[in-house]
């Protein structure tokens, strides 16, 4: 069978953000696991620096000559809308290349791609191929009043719903993204399948000396043990409610852990998360915004956390959760979406709306030594459950 992988979610917006990270992972999965198959890649010309490093990153698992960029007409931003015509002349050069190849399949990484950038993506009608679709979650259509308010987007994002609902397959990242898809797209169930999701090889436990964890902290201000969060900073991700639960709990125990929210941050929001901070009376050193930091440091904080917690109201999948499980962390977070079936344990879930029930969780863990080498343990059993490969076989 001859599958394409279209990776532009791998190339413009999307790059840095979990969309692009987990493309590429499955992408690299699939790789390995090609045998008996004929695996070819296609990229968009117009980000020539990604294409350098896709193919540097694929040397050895497929061929070179496999990997291809198409050119397509730009600007193609949908959010501009005198770029229409331009957008529909691009998607049928692209359809019309991807043809020329000749596939049994093409695989979509992400659908929702070309909003602000020059990503060219689309679902062709029925003929040629078959294409399958990356299906993370549809956040948007269940929170249009937070994310549909502009028209522009809102026009691009219905418009790739129905042409995602076209797609034979779709492979979501977990079984509550395919639940939402069967439901709110009202599809058959043997249209959407569960691949679910893993991480990198580089969250894993790991043994910092004295010296290595004080510096790792001065780094990033803090001083003390710390409660963790990283995710991004968005309002389903509820950390003005983590912020407002941490603050609900005793003084001594803020005295002795520290709140760290580490992701980059933009300087309005972060004027914003201190403004709340002094409103619910904390400390200045007790909430801590380390901005942006690198992956190799974030597997060295996930280490060193006394609890991780994942607040959020709706995830796709919940990677920070598994990432920090991976690393041996104790890990609670919210009973809703795909959260559960990631931490996988009742009783490390709260519900997210609740700032009392959120602050419980928080203190039932700091307060006890053993739930904390419990949950531990339980995380790095969970983390096993997930592999590329496994989602890959599944793809």
């Amino acid at each position: 069978m001859r599958i394409i992988l279209d990776l532009q979610a791998c190339q413009a917006s999307s790059k840095h953000r979990g969309i692009g990270r987990y493309s590429m992972a499955l992408a690299l999965a699939m790789a390995r696991n090609s045998a008996g198959h004929e695996l070819r890649i296609v990229l968009n010309e117009d980000y020539p620096d990604s294409v350098a490093a896709i193919r540097q990153a694929f040397d050895g698992l497929i061929p070179q000559s496999h990997i291809t960029t198409i050119v397509t007409p730009v600007p193609a931003g949908e959010v501009d809308p005198r770029n229409a015509w331009r957008i529909r002349a691009a998607e049928r050069i692209r359809e019309h290349y991807l043809a020329g190849l000749r596939p049994d399949v093409v695989h979509l990484a992400s659908l929702f791609e070309g909003l602000g950038d020059n990503s060219v993506v689309s679902v062709p009608q029925a003929g040629h191929y078959d294409t399958a679709v990356t299906l993370y979650d549809l956040i948007p259509l269940m929170r249009k009043e937070r994310y549909l308010g502009d028209p522009n987007v809102a026009n691009w994002y219905y418009r790739k719903l129905e042409a995602m609902k076209q797609a034979p397959l779709l492979l979501a990242i977990s079984e509550s993204a395919r639940q939402e898809g069967i439901e709110l797209l009202q599809l058959p169930p043997e249209r959407v399948v569960n691949i679910s999701s893993a991480v990198d090889t580089i969250f894993r436990p790991r043994a910092l000396s004295p010296d290595a964890r004080a510096a790792l902290l001065a780094r990033y201000g803090l001083t003390r043990d710390f409660v963790m969060y990283t995710g991004g900073i968005d309002y389903r991700k509820n950390i003005e409610g983590l912020i407002e639960a941490y603050a609900t709990l005793p003084v001594q125990l803020r005295r002795r852990y520290q709140l760290a929210v580490v992701c980059s941050i933009q300087d309005p929001d972060r004027f914003r998360l201190e403004r709340l901070a002094a409103k619910f009376n904390l400390a200045k050193d007790e909430l801590v915004l380390t901005g942006f930091v690198s992956d190799d440091d974030l597997v060295s904080l996930y280490n060193c956390t006394s609890l991780f917690v994942f607040p959020s109201l709706h995830e796709g999948f919940g990677l920070p959760a598994l990432e920090a499980m991976a690393c041996g962390a104790p890990v609670i977070g919210s009973n809703t979406s795909s959260i559960p079936e990631v931490i996988g344990r009742p009783d490390a879930l709260f519900d997210p709306t609740s700032i009392a029930a959120i602050g419980a969780g928080m203190a039932a863990v700091l307060g006890d030594p053993a739930r904390q080498a419990e949950l531990r343990a339980h995380g790095l059993s969970q983390a096993q459950r997930f592999s590329w490969d496994a989602s890959a076989q599944r793809a």
